[in-house]
């Protein structure tokens, strides 16, 4: 399904999946932004339960997120434009 991205656990909007140590949110982090991100902005994603989410907004509030500069001291549920 071209433009259709079924994300699991791994992207939710608002945030990665839930993550036990920072190690597991540092990978996470590593997948969605190596791998998912390099899809086309207007990828709609379906997260395993919850809302679908639209990919450029999640590109977006993970750059906020990430000027932040924060993710290597946290894990657990973290939404990108909270956290």
């Amino acid at each position: 399904m071209d433009g259709h991205l079924f994300s699991g656990d791994t992207l939710f909007p608002r945030g990665p999946g839930k993550t036990q140590s920072e190690d597991h949110l540092n990978q996470i982090i590593d997948s969605i932004s190596g791998k998912l991100f390099s899809l086309p902005e207007e990828t709609i994603f379906y997260p395993g339960h919850g809302d679908d989410g639209e990919l450029s907004e999640s590109i977006s509030e993970f750059e906020i997120y990430k000027s932040k500069n924060v993710h290597s001291q946290k894990f657990g549920d973290i939404e990108w434009l909270k956290s």
